[in-house]
């Protein structure tokens, strides 16, 4: 039978919170999202990679400058890759530019978890802008 919170003795109650961190992470990995460490970070630091064709979750292609932090990824001047008939793939693109591809601008950003983004190519900032 479990006991109700407010019955647990102090070391009870660290042994079930140390119990649903671990299970949390588990879920966590299982689902590709963020863990309690993750979702508790509080760091303002980032890595800035300069301009790069961004690979999000279910194939969203973004073409800005990206900058990872310790929880969210940020592409500031964002472009939606909404296609490509070059023939060509995006490795041949960043090194070309845009050649037969349809740019949709905007002039936000763009945020999401670090979980969302599954890879990004750096590439030349004078091929986009």
């Amino acid at each position: 039978m479990k006991k109700e919170i407010n019955e647990l003795t102090i070391g009870e109650a660290k042994k079930e919170l140390e119990n649903c961190k671990l299970r949390h992470a588990e879920l966590s990995e299982l689902f590709n999202t963020p863990t309690l460490q993750d979702v508790s970070t509080v760091n303002n630091e980032s890595d800035n990679h300069g301009v790069c064709i961004c690979v999000l979750n279910n194939g969203f292609m973004y073409i800005g400058y990206l900058s990872v932090g310790p929880k969210y990824f940020t592409i500031t001047m964002p472009q939606n890759i909404r296609s490509y008939d070059s023939g060509n793939g995006l490795l041949w693109h960043a090194e070309n530019g845009s050649k037969d591809m349809t740019l949709d601008s905007y002039s936000g950003e763009i945020k999401g978890f670090n979980s969302e983004l599954k890879h990004f190519i750096p590439t030349k900032e004078s091929l986009w802008y």
